[in-house]
């Protein structure tokens, strides 16, 4: 491999790990960051408004981040990731609710993304399931994991709305 072939790949790398390490955490901090932003949002402006704004916004992040996931799911997961997704799938307590992810229909599916996290569960089907994703699948479940996320922090800006605006 050529100095020049090697330098590509390492960008490469780090590329993906960049976006895979931001993908992650936003996985894992989305209610925390974004939570928040959404309860002064709905608490200073019409809720509504913010409530259609937002649930637009996260969908099409939701949809950008598990899109990326599910092609960079074509490798393998990372052996140590790999084994603990086949352990979540054998074990008593995870048996079935892997089966909705992986074989179920798409209202179970859906159903899993709303409890869980749009990400977490396309993660679990790629690599689990080992073939992509439908793309209808990762649509309906970014939508319906953003609607119910938004929908649950307007609330809580709408109902607090009197004593943020009073600080």
């Amino acid at each position: 491999m050529t100095p020049k072939n090697s330098s590509r790949g390492f960008a490469r790398s780090a590329r993906v790990a960049l976006v895979g390490g931001a993908v992650t955490a936003y996985a894992l901090l989305d209610a925390y960051v974004l939570g928040p932003v959404v309860i002064e949002l709905s608490a200073w402006f019409d809720p509504l408004v913010v409530f259609g704004v937002a649930t637009a916004v996260l969908t099409l992040v939701n949809v950008a981040c598990c899109s990326w996931l599910d092609r960079r799911g074509e490798g393998r997961a990372p052996g140590r990731i790999e084994a603990r997704l086949e352990r979540l799938g054998s074990s008593r307590l995870m048996r079935r609710p892997v089966q909705w992810i992986t074989r179920g229909s798409s209202a179970w599916f859906v159903l899993a993304a709303v409890i869980v996290n749009a990400i977490f569960v396309v993660g679990v089907a790629r690599f689990l399931g080992g073939e992509p994703v439908d793309r209808r699948r990762i649509m309906l479940a970014s939508a319906a994991y953003s609607i119910t996320f938004v929908a649950f922090f307007v609330a809580l800006g709408f109902g607090a709305g009197d004593t943020i605006r009073a600080l």
